[in-house]
């Protein structure tokens, strides 16, 4: 299993909109993308316009083509105007999970 995982900030008082559009639009634009296993995103505490969404494939191939996708273009280029400066992205395999393989 591989994780990818993206990591920023998000405009002040926009946190709101930007769950919206992650639940609206990111999750069911991606629910049938071959692969994908689940997705997570998470607020931060202590920054609460920091974030981290991560999503967990079978291979890195799928997690690739995924990172290739008109999908993925389409769904950064439709939250672009809630980032906050930069952004990070970062692939992962997962060494270790107590969730059952499926």
């Amino acid at each position: 299993m591989h994780a990818r995982v993206v990591w920023g900030k998000i405009s002040k008082g926009s946190w709101d909109e930007y769950r919206k559009f992650y639940a609206e639009r990111i999750a069911p634009s991606t629910a049938d993308m071959k692969g994908l296993r689940s997705r997570l995103l998470l607020r931060g505490m202590e920054d609460p316009y920091g974030g981290i969404a991560i999503s967990f494939w079978d291979s890195f191939e799928e997690m690739d083509a995924y990172d290739k996708s008109e999908v993925r273009k389409a769904n950064a280029d439709g939250a672009r105007h809630l980032y906050a400066g930069d952004y990070g992205l970062e692939h992962f395999e997962v060494d270790f999970s107590s969730e059952p393989e499926p």
